[in-house]
């Protein structure tokens, strides 16, 4: 039995055979081979050290495990290399310490992970699901192909040795953490919401090529950058983004929708710090961090519409040579507010400012043509002005020639009076002014005495008129020509004197006027001197006087109209 046993293992065909626990390999070249009609039944364990299990498309096998040492299982044309156990019902085991690996075949089989230090490697197709069992399991991938099934997580390990690649729709599901171990994580182009909660650690990448939903929490431990190759991340259903201690998360191009009311990012210490660059951030609701670091390094924007993010307590946000903007995006309400000045840094010129919207800017591009054509105007206006501006210029160039020169004598004549000599003659002047003010004075008072005098003239004048008039009287009746006569005669010597007075006050009035000239021209000649103010104050008062003089002599003047007048209408009367 034991020979045929060998036997038929090494001819490796079987058409329907029961193997019993005696059968053993002997090294690789030794193999079963299952035919398509075939079925290879397992009364126990079946360990396969180096060698090979071969099932061709329609066989079967049935019955107990096998125990793959670095054994072959070519299932349907597809080459597994497994260290691993192989189970007759569907599932390869990787119990711990095991592994398989698939040069670009297809795994048809469910592959179910316990243990650590599992390996999965190559280029593996899968039919069905990886899972873990719990959280005590780790596995390791290498594959250079798309994992195009779920990741079943059970809170176990996923430690990459190679970028991980996701088919469209596929994520780890359930809750654990994968170690990216400095690689990348892509996932695939279609939309898609994962449910997993998962802790990234370390990773180079972690890609998103499509707008993603995510709904449950996402810890970035170490240092990792989550890229959104221009994508939404939205997180408005209750998704997380948590940064534990000395931990650092890059964010790039990226749009997080959501945050604020259950979507939210979490900086768990001080040492917690999220990093931007080429960011957009919708804020969705009100927004409060006390703690951590938020440090914007490319471009970003923080739309908050009509909400606002608070920075408080220990909380940071740093803008490092670049402008973070504002955008109300339609609200006006909304802003990026800080406790102190403790909360916000700005480093190399950057800035935080608001955006402002196209229609504004349309507005301002509006205003700016309107501004250029005013500006056009000027310049085709100011040709003519420039012209005019020159030769106006040059006149003004030849009056301050002529000021120049003004000025030079102006202050020759400072020069004159500033010496002594020339304060003695003003002195001197003054003297001479005051004396013929004097002088002045004594002839009005003699006018207003000749100016009375006259007045009495006229008193009697019309005292005498009226004598007259009655003498008028008798003389019609023509008996008192001889007294009328005598007293025409008198009366027209009264004129006589009347005329002579006042040809008297008319040179006086002359003098006056005389003297007043020559006063005029000595206050004319000292009006820059300040000490004259008074004095020619006093001179404008003496001028008035004579004015009232004046209008005053025209006055007997005027009753000197009147009376010869009368006078002659007596004459002609007698």
């Amino acid at each position: 039995m034991k020979l045929l046993t060998r036997l038929i293992i090494a001819l490796g065909i079987v058409t329907c055979f029961v193997i019993t626990p005696n059968v053993r390999f002997r090294g690789q070249s030794a193999f079963i081979k299952v035919s398509s009609s075939g079925n290879l039944v397992l009364n126990s364990v079946l360990p396969v050290d180096g060698g090979k299990i071969i099932k061709e498309s329609g066989a079967s096998l049935t019955g107990e495990d096998v125990a793959f040492t670095d054994g072959v299982f070519r299932d349907a044309g597809n080459d597994l290399i497994l260290t691993a156990v192989l189970d007759p019902a569907g599932t390869i085991r990787l119990n711990g310490d095991t592994s398989f690996r698939v040069d670009g075949g297809r795994v048809l089989q469910t592959i179910a992970v316990s243990g650590i230090n599992n390996l999965i490697s190559g280029r593996p197709l899968l039919a069905d699901t990886i899972e873990l069992q719990d959280a005590s399991t780790t596995l390791t991938l290498a594959t250079q192909s798309t994992i195009n099934k779920n990741i079943v997580m059970n809170g176990g390990t996923v430690i990459l040795e190679d970028n991980l690649y996701f088919a469209d729709l596929i994520a780890p599901t359930g809750s654990g953490a994968i170690n990216v171990n400095g690689f990348r994580v892509e996932f695939g182009g279609r939309d898609f919401a994962p449910t997993s909660t998962i802790e990234w650690i370390d990773a180079t990448d972690v890609t998103l090529n499509s707008k993603t939903t995510l709904t449950t929490q996402w810890t970035f431990s170490g240092t990792n950058n989550l890229n959104g190759n221009g994508n939404v991340l939205d997180i408005s259903g209750g998704g997380t983004l948590r940064v534990p201690a000395n931990s650092t998360l890059y964010m790039t191009d990226i749009v997080i929708k959501g945050l604020g009311n259950t979507g939210s990012i979490v900086l768990v210490t001080g040492t917690s710090q999220v990093r931007m660059s080429n960011v957009d951030i919708q804020v969705d609701g009100n927004v409060t961090s006390s703690i951590g670091s938020v440090y914007v390094e490319g471009p970003a924007t923080f739309t908050v519409k009509d909400n606002t993010w608070t920075f408080d307590s220990t909380a940071v946000l740093t803008v490092d040579g670049v402008t973070l903007w504002k955008d109300v995006a339609g609200g006006s309400l909304g802003d990026v507010l800080f406790d102190s000045m403790s909360n916000y840094s700005l480093v190399s010129s950057g800035t935080i400012c608001f955006k402002v919207c196209k229609s504004l800017i349309d507005a301002l591009e509006t205003s700016t043509g309107y501004l250029q054509s005013q500006i056009d105007e000027l310049e085709s206006a100011s040709e003519s002005c420039c012209e005019e501006l020159k030769t106006s210029t040059g006149y003004l160039q030849s009056q301050i020639d002529e000021l120049e020169t003004s000025t030079g004598y102006l202050q020759s004549q400072i020069d004159e009076l500033e010496t002594p000599t020339c304060c003695e003659a003003l002195q001197s002047q003054l003297d001479a002014l005051e004396t013929s003010t004097g002088y002045l004075q004594s002839q009005i008072d003699e006018l207003e005495t000749s100016t009375g005098y006259l007045q009495s003239q006229i008193d009697e004048l019309e005292t005498s008129t009226g004598y007259l008039q009655s003498q008028i009287d008798e003389i019609a009746s023509d008996t008192c020509c001889e007294a009328l006569a005598t007293s025409t005669g008198f009366l027209q010597s009264q004129i006589d004197e009347l005329e002579t007075s006042t040809g008297y006050l008319q040179s006086q009035i002359d003098e006056l006027e005389t003297s007043t000239g020559y006063l005029q021209s000595q206050i004319d000649e000292i009006a820059s001197d300040t000490c004259c103010e008074a004095l020619a104050t006093s001179t404008g008062f003496l001028q008035s006087q004579i004015d009232e003089l004046e209008t005053s002599t025209g006055f007997l003047q005027s009753q000197i109209d009147v009376l010869e007048t009368s006078t002659g209408y007596l004459q002609s009367q007698i």
